[in-house]
């Protein structure tokens, strides 16, 4: 499938890019859910990272008993035009795995690695688990480090490495708005606030070269379409937007992030159109 193809099919689902360490579900617009958004958002970067058409596999035996997010994969497959299996497929390239808490300690008995394909892994806490409060929540939290742990030993014994790490806050909660509510009183940017997210890695083998020159033409290009449609800061997209009367470049949802923006980032490249 060639870039515009990829790129149209994404912006007629709705699904904005962004190259940031944290994404939140607004950034996968309405006409798909925020999982299918996520997968989506993985399927793209990996045909961008490869010349062949992409055969997607779900690795069904590491991710049992949770169908959510398969379901999410196929979905963003088909709009994707690519096939999509859930048996061993040879000629898979692209694999997909969610690693849950049952998995701890069994990693490297539980994920078979094929040569020369993309590994995308869901770790730890997860959207598709059902919901818990409490001491297992807590675990849930804390079992994504030591899976991490695992799965980075088990890879690179296969001759992989990770080259991104991404995090898709996915869920509120009555402790997140009180703790979003204390770091708005101190001026905290809400990207700091790390509870219920999802947390992603990407592996490839250490053999292929990963061009970086992708991203920063796909970064420039989605910021692009993305301008003056979304907060230059929360990246929510509100029926209006305010505009730097400076420099006449950055767009905001309200004062709040105009301000937030300024201290962080904006202050140094707002220059004046006049």
């Amino acid at each position: 499938m060639t870039d515009d193809r990829l790129r149209n099919a994404l912006m007629e689902m709705g699904v904005h890019m962004r190259y940031d360490y944290a994404w939140t579900s607004n950034e996968f617009g309405s006409k798909v859910d925020r999982l299918t958004g996520c997968c989506l958002r993985f399927l793209y970067l990996a045909q961008r990272a490869s010349e062949a058409d992409l055969h997607v596999r779900w690795l069904t035996e590491a991710s049992t008993p949770y169908p959510t997010l398969e379901a999410a994969l196929e979905e963003a497959s088909k709009c994707l035009q690519m096939p999509f299996s859930t048996e061993n497929a040879e000629d898979a390239q692209v694999i997909f795995a969610y690693l849950g808490p049952h998995l701890m300690g069994h990693v490297a008995t539980t994920v078979a690695v094929e040569p020369n394909a993309l590994y995308f892994f869901l770790i730890g806490d997860a959207s598709c688990l059902a919901p818990c409060t409490g001491e297992e929540e807590r675990l849930r939290g804390l079992s994504a480090f030591g899976l991490g742990q695992e799965l980075q030993e088990h890879m690179e014994a296969h001759g992989y490495h990770a080259i991104r790490h991404h995090i898709v806050e996915y869920q509120e909660s009555q402790y997140t708005q009180t703790l979003s509510a204390v770091m708005d009183s101190f001026s905290v940017p809400k990207s700091n606030l790390m509870i219920h997210t999802e947390k992603w890695v990407m592996y490839a083998p250490k053999s292929q070269e990963y061009n970086e020159a992708i991203d920063e033409e796909d970064n420039a290009y989605w910021r692009e379409q993305a301008k003056g449609k979304m907060c230059d800061h929360c990246h929510e997209s509100p029926p209006k937007l305010m505009r730097c009367v400076r420099c006449q470049n950055a767009y905001y949802c309200s004062k709040t992030c105009q301000k937030l923006a300024w201290k962080a980032i904006h202050k140094a490249e707002c220059v004046s159109k006049s």
